[in-house]
């Protein structure tokens, strides 16, 4: 690692960092901020109207190498990244995933982030070498607040796969309105309802019966509880499991868990399992042998009218 590097790590599976990445992009202008430090590295995306964060955590060990250098007094380092320009970018590199290794620098200015690829053949009769190399320019930010501090208790939650949420959300797009989430207790019910001026109503109801872990990582805080989301908020909180779907081994998998505070505001919480990195089904208190985390904050549509 160079002297004046304060970042450098190394990967094969551009193609799922990419993938990941991805999932916090919803706008064509779009500011990242990046924060490294030893245990990995995290990317913060805010909506402008406030009322949706993302956020992805990629730990250390997804990575082929991963080497932070900060002081005592920056024990994490901190800088903004266009999301487009950081996408654009993987994806020239992504089509020498699995062929060769990507290898990632940040110096100490925080100017610039660059990328670095290599690629040698075996073939003896004609060799070939190929290099790649872009310089992404880094934007200086403040330090965004995490909406993880706005929480508050008593909160209900539950969890499922993330695939079943994705599809149930997918399916309330047609009635062009916003979706009623509405999470309740003796019997265990859990249930999106949108209802649009011309196209009709769909209303969702997940079966907890035949789902032996949401069943039983259900906690409500009040009797019922029931919120309105924006859809296009919730689509993009929900939408993992299409990137997340690829041929190559390195595709992740992934469960959800959802967080409703007594306010409303809601957290959903993906937790991406790599073919590297598996673990048994439904717990989220091993979470800590996942390699990377999606979290999306959204704010109900009652408070943002209160705002206003």
């Amino acid at each position: 690692m160079e002297e004046d590097t304060i970042l450098e790590l190394r990967l094969e599976n551009i193609r799922a960092f990419l993938n990941i990445v991805q999932l916090i992009k919803w706008a064509n202008k779009q500011v990242g901020y990046v924060i490294v430090d030893a245990a990995g590295l995290t990317i913060i995306a805010t909506d402008d109207s406030k009322c949706l964060q993302g956020k992805v955590t990629i730990k250390k060990q997804f990575f082929k190498s991963y080497e932070y250098r900060g002081t005592e007094d920056e024990r994490s380092s901190f800088f903004g990244i266009s999301l487009v320009d950081l996408i654009d970018g993987l994806s020239v590199f992504a089509t020498s995933d699995g062929l060769a290794e990507l290898i990632v620098k940040c110096p100490e200015s925080k100017a610039t982030l660059n990328l670095e690829l290599i690629y040698s053949s075996d073939d003896e009769h004609r060799p070939i070498q190929t290099c790649m190399f872009a310089s992404l320019a880094c934007e200086e930010a403040e330090r965004p607040t995490e909406y993880e501090t706005h929480l508050e208790e008593p909160s209900t939650s539950f969890m499922l796969w993330t695939h079943v949420l994705k599809e149930a959300v997918d399916d309330l797009e047609w009635p062009g309105a916003s979706v009623q989430l509405t999470i309740a207790k003796g019997p265990d019910r859990i249930t999106l309802h949108s209802e649009g001026l011309e196209m009709g109503s769909l209303k969702i109801e997940l079966d907890m019966a035949h789902d032996k872990y949401s069943g039983q990582l259900l906690q409500c805080g009040d009797d019922e509880v029931s919120y309105r989301y924006k859809y296009k908020h919730l689509k993009i909180a929900t939408n993992v499991a299409s990137p997340m779907h690829q041929p190559q081994q390195t595709a992740p998998a992934a469960n959800t868990k959802i967080l409703v505070d007594k306010h409303g505001l809601m957290k959903v919480h993906h937790l991406i399992r790599t073919a590297h990195a598996q673990h048994d089904a439904m717990d989220m208190e091993v979470h800590s042998s996942a390699t990377a985390t999606a979290v999306f904050f959204l704010s109900p549509e009652e408070q943002l009218e209160d705002d206003e």
